[in-house]
């Protein structure tokens, strides 16, 4: 499997995750995970995720496993509160070929909150993905982009930062 054959996954179905997956699948074929069967149902049913559309390209899926086994890029976008959790979940079948760009705002605060607050309590979702698994390619999707101006097409700005 090449990288140019090979679908991409979105971790997470939320209203951020759909509009990803729905941008990427203008030129890729998308796996959109969400971890409970019947939202998995409700989107193959409704062919809507979150109150958005959901594009052709995009199948969605329940299994973690058979998700990130088919695609080489892998986007994680779940709430902070959330992404370390998820992360772990996703570790058992992350490779060092993937590339994980986590599209995730916020950060990982340690519960072990001192006063004043230092940096070793602070992670950003890179680091928790550095931290959480054996990801080698790692990066970020950012900028001022909001998922329901996203899915109604409106013009908008945004970086993918990675070392590689």
């Amino acid at each position: 499997m090449t990288l140019q054959n090979s679908p991409v996954a979105v971790i997470g179905a939320g209203s951020f995750g759909t509009v990803v997956a729905n941008l990427l699948a203008e030129n890729s074929d998308v796996l959109l995970y969400a971890r409970r069967p019947e939202v998995v149902e409700q989107i193959i049913r409704e062919q809507r995720s979150a109150g958005y559309a959901v594009h052709p390209h995009v199948r969605a899926t329940n299994d973690l496993a058979a998700t990130v086994a088919q695609c080489q890029v892998v986007f994680p976008i779940v709430a902070s509160s959330g992404f370390r959790e998820t992360m772990r979940s996703l570790s058992p079948y992350l490779r060092p070929y993937h590339i994980v760009i986590h599209g995730t705002k916020g950060l990982d605060v340690s519960e072990k909150v001192a006063n004043p607050l230092t940096r070793e309590q602070v992670k950003t979702m890179s680091e928790v993905i550095r931290e959480e698994t054996i990801a080698v390619r790692v990066g970020c999707l950012a900028g001022p982009n909001l998922a329901h101006e996203l899915g109604e097409g409106q013009p908008a700005a945004t970086v993918v930062a990675c070392r590689f």
